[in-house]
């Protein structure tokens, strides 16, 4: 890993849960339980799927370690390291992963999304090793980034089929996969497996995990005046309750119930 060495606030996080979820057309990520990052449209005439590219920066991370724009997004830049900071987590860096995403994007979509595929075109990787020439990840091997830009790829055509998911990266172990699916309510289910239904009455609401809550909160038109009761759908995981928000659901007029589904 590149930032191995460094302070461990400065390092990316070796394991990633980040959860996607779509509404209205408009992608919302969390990682590791809080929001990260913009809502993402596909900024384009014809949609695309585009506004669910963070699953590529992801991608990037778990199999070539680097991700200034995931390093932004989680605010781990290498502070104690100036240089390192301006060079390898500045702004130029950022927009040249996103330009390299934009460019393999544009590949993918004349090539079924690469579905199918056991390497990239050599001039995507000529053009990727003159655009990363000055930084770090200039040392990945051709190999590295056909692993990062086809897994990144299988994993953000499971996103796109679904309307978003989970999606768990392991660092250490350069691994990236799909483990579930996602509502617009930002609920998280296992793959290949129904929702269990909650049965409270109307005038309650299950408690959920705090990473539903950040995004449910803080986007309360996703209630589009529908109580939760009714539409209530919690991953095994939903049992983890926190006690603290009672408080900002009485301020939508929700009234809270801690029950198991």
């Amino acid at each position: 890993m590149f930032d191995d060495g460094f302070p461990r606030h400065e390092r990316l996080p070796r394991r990633i849960t980040a959860v996607i979820t779509d509404k209205d057309k408009t992608a919302a990520m969390t990682i590791n339980g809080r929001p990260a990052g913009d809502l993402l449209r596909d900024n384009r005439y014809s949609e695309d799927g585009y506004r669910f590219h963070d699953v590529l920066h992801l991608a990037h991370a778990a199999y070539l370690g680097w991700s200034p724009t995931l390093r932004s997004i989680l605010k781990k830049t290498r502070d104690s390291q100036p240089t390192v900071k301006q060079k390898e987590d500045g702004k130029r860096a950022v927009a040249i992963e996103e330009g390299i995403v934009a460019m393999t994007f544009s590949y993918a979509e004349r090539n079924d999304f690469l579905e199918g595929q056991d390497s990239v075109a050599p001039r995507i990787h000529r053009r990727i090793e003159e655009m990363t020439s000055e930084l770090e990840v200039a040392s990945m091997t051709r190999k590295d980034w056909d692993e990062a830009i086809l897994e990144g790829y299988s994993c953000w055509r499971q996103i796109t089929a679904q309307g978003g998911g989970r999606v768990l990266a392991d660092l250490n172990k350069r691994t990236l996969r799909v483990t579930g699916i996602s509502s617009c309510w930002g609920i998280s289910t296992p793959l290949g497996t129904e929702p269990p239904r909650s049965n409270v009455e109307s005038s309650t609401v299950v408690l959920l995990p705090i990473r539903t809550l950040c995004q449910v909160l803080s986007r309360p038109r996703d209630i589009d005046g529908i109580p939760w009761c009714e539409r209530c759908r919690a991953s095994p995981d939903a049992l983890n309750m926190v006690e603290g928000v009672r408080t900002n659901l009485a301020s939508f007029g929700l009234h809270c119930v801690e029950r198991e589904l």
